[in-house]
């Protein structure tokens, strides 16, 4: 049991007060639940977003400066990033104008005005971050996926 201890000892030091802790990350969580667009979330991506809500509390209630935490925060967005990219077909891209065969002007024709191809316009690339406003106005970038310890390495 001192294990335990030294761990609860040790995560309490980094990120404060579990009670306060938990008190933060439920208002953030039903902050997001209380949106519209939760509905239309995945469950990797509310997951994602339930994850990334546990580290910014744990920031807001611990030490700010631990890398660690903004790591995470980053691998969580990864992953639905990922996961989208892989299920979601990639736009077609644009065809190369085509060279337009015009037969020469016959000879009772009026005067022969060649035409030129047309230019293609490039196909806009849809943004690859979605950025979803949290009351205080922290902003999070983002995305059965495996879980962040799976994906990164040495969590």
């Amino acid at each position: 049991m001192s294990n335990i201890n030294e761990t609860l000892a040790a995560r309490g030091q980094r990120y404060g007060d579990f009670k306060n802790h938990a008190r933060i990350s439920r208002q953030i969580k039903n902050v997001l639940m209380e949106q519209e667009g939760w509905s239309a979330l995945s469950p990797s991506q509310c997951e994602a977003l339930d994850m990334i809500a546990h580290k910014i509390a744990r920031i807001l209630n611990g030490d700010p400066n631990y890398a660690d935490s903004w790591h995470d925060i980053a691998g969580y967005a990864v992953l639905v990033e990922q996961e989208l990219n892989e299920e979601t077909p990639t736009a077609p891209q644009p065809a190369a104008p085509s060279q337009v065969a015009v037969s020469p002007p016959t000879p009772t024709a009026p005067e022969y005005v060649p035409s030129t191809p047309s230019k293609v316009a490039e196909t806009p690339r849809i943004a690859d971050n979605i950025v979803v406003p949290i009351s205080g106005g922290i902003k999070i970038a983002g995305n059965g996926v495996p879980s962040l310890g799976t994906a990164l390495a040495g969590k």
